[in-house]
């Protein structure tokens, strides 16, 4: 049984991943989408060029032969969007926005639920991991549903899309008879469980994975084995925060669009201020967790070296002399030349610390920086 999962199993994964990937994103769909369509009556251009509803159609036929009705041009670009149907088209779109970037977000929870599941099952005891998931789903369900919300979010969010159920065409919009901020609280709330869910494990796997070992268990592919599963850890845990932050964006831009432009421009700081507070919190947790796995495992690496003699490995043009000799050396005593490849990141680790510091560079933040720098005389 488990060879048989062990050969076929990443394999089924590659038919049912998909599936599954496109039964989330229609079920999140139809959480915020609605299946019917407004009722508006549209203007159509006849073929000279004039505009007419079906409705008035008749009275079109008599003004037309009167010369009452101008025919109008063609050239869409001069034309402004009628206020009714572009609210019911910028209402739907941030509906889809948002259901887009939830389903984004539930794909890399999953993937890094699984991850640190498998690393936890690899390096603790299974009743240890089956105590630390109940612990975290009651952790996370608390957290998501009793926890209180960002400030200023339900001004921003659920106050402004309960409003628009109010007007009658934006009123056929919402889901299931629910108040449509109602429902998207809702929505956000059962999204922010499944990602401290996934979190959650992710966590219990760097905690796996700070376990020290003593000296006399010290081996070359443990170390590397770790690294890796640190470097996908890192991976993981960055995409799930970038995906967050751009979903908490679609999620606020959202109602900004359906208000008029006064009133989007006054609220927008309040907007970029929750953006900016998911982006830097999630940056801040995610240097802690990760630090204290990278130093236990640098720790480890440093004594491994001073135990066995191991040095680090370059390119060969990045090393003295001495060193160069040294790795001929070990290549005919046969040893692997250059060292033991144990290095967590170089020039990666740059674009790691962006990963995990985009939210923050693209926000707000750096706009005020930026400003008071440049009234800084001299600059």
């Amino acid at each position: 049984m488990l060879s048989t999962i062990r050969s076929y199993g990443l394999a089924w994964c590659c038919v049912l991943g998909p599936l599954l990937a496109l039964l989330v994103y229609g079920l999140t769909l139809l959480v915020l989408v609605p299946a019917s369509a407004t009722s508006i009556e549209f203007t159509y251009h006849s073929k000279a060029g004039t505009q007419a509803t079906p409705a008035s159609a008749a009275k079109r036929s008599g003004d037309a032969k009167a010369g009452s009705a101008p025919a109008q041009s063609d050239r869409r670009g001069d034309v402004k969007a009628d206020p009714t149907m572009h609210a019911v088209a910028l209402h739907l779109s941030g509906r889809s926005g948002y259901a887009t970037a939830s389903a984004f977000l539930y794909l890399a929870s999953v993937a890094a639920f699984i991850f640190g599941l498998v690393v936890a099952l690899r390096r603790l005891k299974p009743i240890s991991v089956a105590i630390a998931l109940v612990l975290l789903g009651l952790a996370s369900w608390a957290i998501a549903y009793w926890a209180p919300k960002p400030r200023g979010r339900h001004l921003v969010v659920e106050a402004l899309l309960n409003k628009a159920d109010q007007f009658d065409e934006l009123k056929r919009l919402a889901v299931a008879g629910s108040a449509t901020g109602d429902t998207v609280a809702s929505l956000v709330s059962f999204n922010t469980f499944v990602c401290l869910l996934s979190v959650g494990m992710i966590l219990t796997a760097l905690f796996a994975l700070s376990i020290r070992p003593q000296d006399a268990d010290l081996d070359d592919s443990e170390l590397k084995s770790r690294l890796v599963s640190l470097r996908l850890a890192l991976a993981l845990a960055s995409a799930i925060l970038v995906i967050g932050v751009l979903a908490n964006k679609a999620l606020v831009d959202w109602p900004l669009n359906l208000v008029a432009d006064a009133e989007a421009a006054a609220l927008k700081p309040i907007a970029d201020m929750l953006t900016l507070q998911l982006g830097a919190i999630a940056s801040i947790a995610l240097f802690a967790a990760f630090a204290p796995a990278i130093i236990a495992w640098a720790l480890d690496v440093q004594r491994y070296r001073a135990l066995t003699g191991a040095t680090d490995s370059r390119d060969a043009a990045d090393l003295p002399v001495t060193a160069i000799k040294r790795s001929s050396a070990d290549a005919r005593t046969g040893k692997p030349a250059g060292g033991d490849n144990l290095v967590f990141a170089r020039f990666s680790a740059f674009a790691a610390i962006v990963a995990v510091f985009a939210p923050v560079l693209a926000s707000p933040f750096v706009d005020a920086v930026k400003a008071i720098l440049l009234a800084i005389p001299g600059k």
